[in-house]
């Protein structure tokens, strides 16, 4: 039996299909991690067969013209991880261009810096940027902040 979606099935179905693409770009950018769990990539693989497949499914309890309307819009979609601030929560929430700002003011701070990684897990900046911008690696002699590149 078909139905329409409404609007907020609509909802749910993008979030289905941003979440299908995370999973995509999970198994891209964790390669290496997936190696080292135990039948990691198939699992992975596993969960997203399963959730295309519920997605196919539930794609077709609804009219034709849905149908294609969501086909063509399934890869615009993507998962932005923003954490859910309750009421006297002490997290806070920057704009893109605010943490940019953040980290530029760090980095003037951080190319001087010759603290070693146990000196730095210290410092007040390490302790922001940790949080906000994580370093590309931990394998040196110094602060892993220390002569970093940004990008933008």
């Amino acid at each position: 039996m078909e139905t329409r979606f409404v609007r907020a099935e609509m909802d749910v179905m993008k979030r289905f299909a941003a979440f299908i693409s995370e999973l995509l770009y999970i198994k891209d950018d964790l390669q290496k991690r997936l190696d080292m769990v135990e039948d990691g990539k198939q699992r992975l693989d596993s969960i997203i067969d399963d959730t295309a497949k519920l997605v196919k499914d539930l794609l077709n309890t609804t009219v034709d013209n849905q149908r294609k309307h969501f086909a063509n819009c399934l890869s615009d979609y993507r998962i932005d991880l923003t954490p859910k601030l309750k009421p006297g929560s002490t997290n806070l929430l920057m704009t893109r261009a605010q943490a940019k700002a953040l980290v530029d003011l760090a980095q003037e701070k951080c190319k001087t810096c010759v603290d070693t990684p146990e000196e730095a897990e210290k410092c007040p900046v390490f302790k922001v940027l940790e949080i906000t911008a994580l370093p590309d690696n931990y394998d040196s002699m110094l602060c892993p902040y220390s002569r970093a590149e940004w990008a933008d």
